[in-house]
């Protein structure tokens, strides 16, 4: 074995032994942000490898949507049906969300998602060019909130700022259970101070620095904030060292952390 190789291992080793002192004893990981298929960027993760990658890191439970597939075209319809398949032969370990796109029929397909399993929906207001309070897609929120089913929603960099348009939909809709991801790093103050202590809207982690996971901490109650990976664009192991990182920072109780790194998602699904 090389020096390099070794190194490597040895350094791996240590991670796995962080991650493990920063997760407490009886923890339920669960990830409500990961992603299938193959993106227009060209990142893409097939299910045995985010099956195998959950197994290593001890992630129970995960959300899974698609990726910006380029065959999403009409109404996601064939990306959503991959991972319908993928999460209905995962032995209940995927739950699927329908992706949606505001320009094609967005109603129509979540109804046809939840028909064959979906049990939420992800929106992507950078991706497919809309925002998120578009009178459009008040009857996606509707049926979301009358049937208790998550919406994720885009909320990283690339984007402007929109704190306004998510308190519109928070005003119209009090009772859609809304995950901010990227800990709203777009508008994280300003949403923060709109959002804070809502017991319907959470923040997820999936960050490019504990940094933005120490922030929101400080802006919402706790409970509210939920870890999520970001897989393929983030990694199970690395994003749970920086929540875990900032949770201890934070000073978060052994109960509070198990909420963060699972239980509050199980709940949901």
């Amino acid at each position: 074995m090389s020096t390099a190789v070794a190194d490597a291992e040895h350094l791996l080793a240590a991670a796995h032994a962080l991650r493990d002192a920063l997760v407490p004893a009886g923890t339920r990981l669960a990830d409500p942000h990961t992603h299938l298929g193959l993106d227009e960027d060209g990142r893409s993760l097939a299910v045995d490898d985010l099956l195998a990658s959950m197994a290593q890191s001890r992630v129970e439970r995960a959300y899974v949507f698609p990726l910006n597939e380029p065959d999403r075209r009409p109404r996601y319809e064939a990306p959503n049906d991959r991972v319908l398949e993928w999460a209905a032969g995962s032995d209940g370990r995927l739950v699927p969300l329908a992706r949606l796109d505001l320009d094609d029929d967005p109603l129509v397909e979540l109804r046809r998602c939840l028909a064959k399993g979906a049990r939420g929906v992800k929106l992507h207001p950078r991706a497919q060019a809309f925002r998120v309070d578009d009178d459009r897609l008040d009857p996606v929120f509707a049926l979301a909130e009358e049937e208790r089913l998550p919406i994720l929603i885009h909320a990283g960099r690339g984007m402007p700022p929109i704190g306004a348009h998510l308190a519109r939909v928070a005003e119209r809709h009090p009772g859609a259970i809304l995950i901010l991801a990227h800990a709203a790093i777009i508008d994280q103050e300003a949403i923060a101070g709109l959002m804070a202590g809502l017991p319907n809207v959470l923040f997820d982690t999936s960050t490019w620095s504990p940094l933005d996971i120490a922030g929101i901490l400080e802006l919402v109650p706790p409970e509210q904030v939920i870890w999520a990976s970001d897989v393929p664009y983030g990694s199970h192991l690395s994003s749970i060292l920086a929540a875990g990182v900032a949770l201890e920072e934070h000073g978060a109780s052994d109960e509070l952390r198990r909420a963060v790194l699972g239980g509050t998602t199980l709940g949901l699904m």
